[in-house]
């Protein structure tokens, strides 16, 4: 009987070792009951617990928080840690925002509202062009193209909303360093929109308007050199430019025409256009390219334009007075070889009329 019992208990004894030790293998293996409410197989596969069920039966979306974009490639265990199996799998979080999950580096300047910028997508801005339009300086030309961190730089500390929003703000180097021209050494005003445009530094336009001179006709086609062979240039006068054309052909010994260049002439080109319209048709029809200047042909007095000559006494050879007189004589009642009746019946400047 001793001996029987000597050899029955330990086989008793490593029967419950291996028990015991299947028992904890299990455990530590699997969940328990208590670990989730949720049942196992919505997650895990019936054969092994990993790697988890694909397509899971579980859906996100059923907790009010769908996975998209580059949160449906995370592991589990990136949002819901633990320090143990059941810690992980009471499945917790700090909230349903992603202020809550994710380090804020613009460090509160922005309010919470990341999706005001980014999308689940990635951490890329999502429409620069529209986010900028709420504030005061909306993104236009190069702008659009420019890295947030490019104007933002919060590594340096500074904030986002205290960027600044005039243009020599965040160019001010290059505008210190250019030299065609030096804008330092002519003293160019720091509001560089006066001259440039956001799609890009060049051309140079500058705004005429704010200067007094608007840009028009040959004006519009010339480059800023032609005019500014200073920079310093700050007369919008047409004679402050045109001083030699006026030399030229407005000034003799007997008479000086007004400097007002603008009475007479239009930026179109030198010729008094609107002369045609107002007085006499000299730029079309019969006349145009028959005279040489203002005095030559018609205005022989110089001291007053009122005063004019239709071409009478051998001045212009069409009309000879014994010619004139031929064609007009007993047929214009009147008829008088003088310019003001010349213009009476002729001020079309047709013969017909």
């Amino acid at each position: 009987m001793h001996r029987l019992s000597t050899r029955i208990f330990p086989v008793i004894i490593l029967s419950f070792f291996c028990f015991f030790k299947t028992a904890v293998v299990k455990a530590d293996d699997q969940p328990d009951m208590d670990l989730t409410p949720m049942k196992c197989e919505l997650c895990h596969n019936p054969e092994q617990w990993f790697p988890l069920r694909t397509p899971m039966k579980f859906h996100h979306a059923e907790t009010g928080f769908p996975l998209e974009g580059v949160h449906q490639t995370l592991k589990c265990v990136k949002c819901h840690e633990g320090k143990t199996t059941k810690e992980i799998h009471q499945f917790r979080v700090p909230g349903n925002t992603c202020y809550d999950c994710h380090t804020d580096v613009h460090q509160g300047d922005l309010g919470t509202n990341c999706e005001r910028c980014h999308s689940p997508s990635g951490w890329n801005v999502v429409d620069k062009r529209r986010i900028h339009d709420e504030t005061l300086f909306p993104l236009t030309g190069m702008h659009l193209a420019v890295d947030c961190d490019g104007c933002h730089n919060p590594a340096q500390g500074e904030k986002y909303t205290e960027a600044p929003v005039d243009c020599y703000g965040c160019h001010q180097q290059a505008y210190e360093q250019t030299t065609n021209p030096s804008h330092t050494a002519f003293d160019f005003g720091t509001r560089c929109d006066d001259c440039h445009f956001t799609p890009g530094w060049i051309p140079a336009n500058a705004n005429h308007v704010k200067f007094g001179l608007l840009l028009e006709g040959i004006h519009a086609t010339m480059r800023c050199i032609d005019c500014h062979t200073s920079y310093a240039f700050t007369n919008p006068s047409c004679i402050q430019c045109h001083q030699p054309d006026y030399q030229r052909g407005h000034v003799d010994q007997e008479y000086i025409v007004s400097e007002q260049c603008a009475d007479c002439h239009t930026t179109g080109e030198w010729g008094f256009h609107d002369h045609d319209q107002l007085y006499f048709p000299i730029f079309s029809g019969a006349h145009k390219g028959r005279w040489t200047t203002c005095f030559a042909e018609c205005h022989l007095d110089k001291q007053d334009f009122s005063q004019f000559t239709c071409g009478l006494n051998g001045i212009c050879h069409t009309h000879d007075k014994d010619r004139m007189d031929r064609r007009h004589q007993g047929e214009v009642g009147g008829y008088q070889y003088e310019s003001n009746h010349c213009y009476h019946c002729h001020s079309s400047g047709r013969g017909g009329d």
